[in-house]
């Protein structure tokens, strides 16, 4: 009986001792197939996505439903053709990343303007691409500025956009470059022979009144104190009643002795300006700065009054070559129409988002570290190339550096404008 006992004894122990290494193997095997297989997809999901959720939201605050304004949704459109060339995404650190697009009205109106600005800001956007107009940009950016939020101003020149605002950007040339090279410009086409100059602007317009007196600068600099022969304004506040008239006379009471009219004024007064000023009896050459190439409509909308005017711009698609004629086929392709100042800078305002995004390298969905990552970035991209030119690089202010500046000629009364010069880079 002892030794049945001993022996079934022995027979228990090994039993259990065979169990408890099936168990141990089977653990490790089953551990290993583990280790493997999360090995596996950790490598596999590194390869296809971001630490997290990658949707970049970019903010347009722009003229988007305003219809008295020409040029409403040109921003837009060129945002949009931005969109469909990359199918609404941007490829970077090895995964593709969704871009959402959050569109507000800015009705060019400062308190609409900064209030959706905040509101895209509150929506996680993580740049903001507009506005066009300089006097609601000021604000806005001020707005970008203290949220620490990317702002890309388009066609907004007027210097006070990105002084001293480090997360203001701008895709233009400046007005303190605009109106210089313009003065420069008329005085060597015309041969010196226009001694004497007209300015009309607009006087509580932040782009018009800045041109204005730029150009004055300039020209009294190149022409000699008192060259500027009148320097008439006139209110916004009450553009919509005004007929311009007394504006017109006392730029028509120097007819013989100036022979050029610098006229820095929004897009939608020049018809009615420039019209106003010819029948009031001036017969010399009409300048105007970069907003007279806002509506591919204008010849025809002012008539025979602004035929043979010169102006300035950052595009034209009349005479456009390479990259830029590239942009403006497809554009007429995909809508059916000549792209507009604001089409053209609104898609390169997007390519620089992407090439600052992709410099950045990375995405870490934290919003704030994103933003000023982004920041950084643009603002040491170099050699940029774009539709209304390409940029070196950007200045303290994050201004372009030594951007042209493209002239051009309302040949007719028939939307027919021609390219006239490139004048590149622009030195003060």
């Amino acid at each position: 009986n002892i030794s049945f006992a001993v022996d079934r004894h022995v027979e228990k122990v090994s039993i259990r001792k065979i169990a408890v290494s099936i168990e141990t193997t089977v653990v490790a095997s089953l551990n290993e197939l583990v280790t493997e297989d999360e090995a596996f997809w950790q490598r596999d999901l590194s390869m296809s996505m971001p630490p997290c959720e990658c949707v970049l939201k970019v903010g347009v605050d722009a003229m988007t439903t305003n219809s008295n304004y020409v040029g409403d949704n040109g921003t837009l459109d060129g945002v949009n053709l931005w969109m469909n060339e990359n199918d609404a995404s941007i490829t970077f650190d090895g995964y593709k990343c969704k871009v959402e697009i959050i569109a507000a009205s800015t009705e060019n109106n400062r308190t609409i303007a900064v209030d959706a600005a905040r509101e895209l800001i509150d929506q996680g956007v993580v740049v903001i691409v507009g506005p066009e107009y300089s006097r609601v940009a000021i604000p806005v950016a001020e707005m970008a500025n203290y949220k620490k939020t990317p702002m890309i101003a388009t066609s907004a020149s007027n210097p006070l956009v990105t002084l001293g605002l480090p997360f203001a950007f701008r895709i233009s040339f400046v007005d303190t470059e605009q109106g210089s090279v313009l003065a420069d410009f008329v005085t060597a086409k015309l041969n010196k022979t226009a001694a004497m100059a007209a300015i009309i602007y607009q006087e509580d317009d932040m782009y018009s009144e800045g041109l204005a007196r730029v150009f004055k600068a300039e020209w009294e600099k190149l022409n000699g104190a008192g060259s500027v022969a009148a320097y008439v304004s006139y209110n916004y506040t009450n553009v919509e009643n005004l007929n311009f008239e007394e504006q017109a006379s006392k730029i028509a009471s120097v007819n013989d002795t100036a022979t050029v009219l610098f006229a820095p004024i929004q897009t939608e007064e020049i018809p009615s300006v420039i019209n106003a000023v010819r029948d009031a009896g001036w017969h010399g050459q009409v300048v105007g700065g970069d907003a007279w190439s806002v509506d591919p409509n204008l010849p025809q909308k002012c008539g025979e009054a602004c035929v043979g005017a010169y102006f300035a711009t950052d595009f034209i698609a009349s005479g456009a070559v390479g990259y830029a004629k590239t942009f403006a086929d497809k554009y007429f392709a995909t809508y059916g129409a000549t792209p507009n100042l604001f089409a053209a800078l609104s898609y390169d305002a997007m390519n620089l988002m992407e090439t600052g995004l992709k410099q950045y390298g990375t995405w870490t969905c934290q919003l704030a570290e994103d933003r000023d990552g982004l920041r950084n970035a643009m603002g040491k991209l170099t050699n940029f190339q774009g539709v209304g030119g390409n940029i070196t690089s950007f200045d303290a202010n994050n201004n372009p550096k030594d951007k042209c500046v493209t002239f051009a000629q309302i040949i007719n009364a028939t939307a027919q404008v021609a390219f006239l010069s490139l004048i590149c880079p622009i030195t003060i």
